[in-house]
């Protein structure tokens, strides 16, 4: 098994472990968790998850993370759904997290 499938495997173990939605766009991860609506509690807690998985991901040169300040707090609280969102990671463990979100899922293996 390669590092990279490790690495993506890691990432959703973990993200199911803490309830959280991982989905991979146009080489930008998302990293999606829900929680009471106006809980600032627990929106810290899931911004904490969140954070916790992207650590596991390696990045590679020029990285951006957005979804998690300003306004979109606001939002999130309000809502109870944040969705954090990482570019630049390494395209190698973007690449093995959709085969692998792929190959569990057509398995019949629940990822949430």
């Amino acid at each position: 098994m390669s590092k990279s499938t490790e690495i993506a495997e890691t990432v959703l173990y973990q993200a199911k472990a803490l309830d959280l939605r991982v989905r991979v766009e146009r080489d930008v991860l998302y990293v999606t968790g829900t929680f009471d609506a106006n809980s600032t509690e627990q929106y810290r807690s899931v911004v904490s998850d969140i954070y916790r998985v992207l650590r596991v991901v390696p990045v590679t040169g020029a990285s951006s993370t957005w979804g998690d300040d300003g306004v979109a707090t606001s939002i999130a609280i309000e809502t109870g759904h944040l969705t954090v969102k990482r570019s630049g990671c390494s395209k190698r463990v973007l690449t093995a997290l959709k085969q692998t979100m792929g190959s569990l899922t057509s398995s019949g293996i629940d990822l949430y």
